[in-house]
């Protein structure tokens, strides 16, 4: 019989380790931690202590593979050194603050291949939303 795996690379603590920490289903867990009003406050406070207890911190790209989207804001900019560029780009920081969204920023450098390859990459990763600023686009 073959032990379920329970740790993430690196051996640091996972949902279910959590869950099991506090004697609830992974589900419960991950409501708690993305939806608190949703738990009564007994729960959460039962969940946040085996939270403490583990060191659990939860991990983005899990997240983004359950929702099918990552809470993730892609920027494309051809030049950081630019002012217009760096205008636009602090507008959206300023813009996103509040937000849950976190900003993931690429250069292309105003190489179409670097803009096909960054575009591809951050496609990959599911972002919520994706902003490629400059006017010299390659067909792809």
């Amino acid at each position: 019989m073959t032990k379920p795996r329970t740790r993430r690379g690196g051996g640091r603590p996972t949902i279910a380790d959590v869950a099991r920490k506090a004697g609830v289903g992974a589900i419960t867990v991950s409501r708690a931690l993305r939806e608190p009003e949703r738990v009564s406050e007994e729960l959460r406070r039962q969940i946040q202590a085996a939270v403490d207890e583990l060191g659990y911190v939860p991990d983005p790209n899990a997240r983004a593979l359950a929702s099918a989207r990552a809470e993730v804001f892609g920027v494309l900019v051809p030049s950081l050194t630019n002012n217009v560029f760096a205008e636009v780009v602090r507008g959206i920081y300023d813009s996103l603050s509040a937000s849950p969204l976190r900003i993931q920023l690429g250069n292309t450098h105003y190489s179409g291949l670097e803009e096909e390859r960054l575009l591809q990459l951050f496609g990959s990763q599911r972002p919520a939303a994706l902003i490629v600023a400059g006017i010299d686009q390659t067909p792809a």
